[in-house]
C-alpha cells in the first residue's frame, strides 16, 4: 500500500469521526437528530481549551480555516450530499461526499492540509 493510499485513508476515517458516522454521543443514545441536537449544543458550550478529541482528528478554529484558505495553505472539502451542498457551503469549498472520498483521493493535493467538514 502506497503513502497517498495510506493518507486518504486517514483522511477517511478521520472525516466519518468527525462527521459522527452514527456513533452513539456521549450519553450513549443513538446520533439521531436529538442526539446531534443535544451534541451540537454540548461543543458550543466548551471553551476553546477543551481537551484534544479522543478520535485522533485535529480541529481548528474558523479563524484558522480563513487564515490557512487565504494562504494557499489548505483545502475544504463538504463531504454532504450535492443537495446541501448547494444550498450552502464554505467558500472555495470542494463537494466530495463521504462515500466518494476513498475513490477521489488522488483529486486532493498531498502538500497542503485537507480540512472536511459535514452538517
Amino acid at each position: 500500500m502506497n503513502y497517498f493510499s495510506l493518507s486518504a485513508g486517514a483522511a477517511l476515517l478521520a472525516t466519518l469521526f468527525a462527521c459522527g458516522a452514527g456513533a452513539p454521543d456521549q450519553s450513549g443514545a443513538p446520533a439521531g437528530a436529538a442526539g446531534r441536537t443535544q451534541r451540537n449544543e454540548q461543543t458550543a458550550a466548551r471553551p476553546a481549551e477543551a481537551a484534544p478529541p479522543q478520535d485522533g482528528a485535529r480541529r481548528i478554529t474558523v479563524a484558522e480555516l480563513s487564515r490557512l484558505v487565504e494562504q494557499d495553505g489548505a483545502v475544504v472539502v463538504d463531504v454532504r450530499g450535492s443537495v446541501e451542498f448547494e444550498m450552502g457551503r464554505i467558500k472555495g469549498a470542494r463537494s466530495i461526499p463521504l462515500g466518494l472520498i476513498a475513490g477521489r483521493a488522488a483529486e486532493l493535493p498531498k502538500d497542503k492540509l485537507i480540512v472536511t467538514y459535514c452538517t
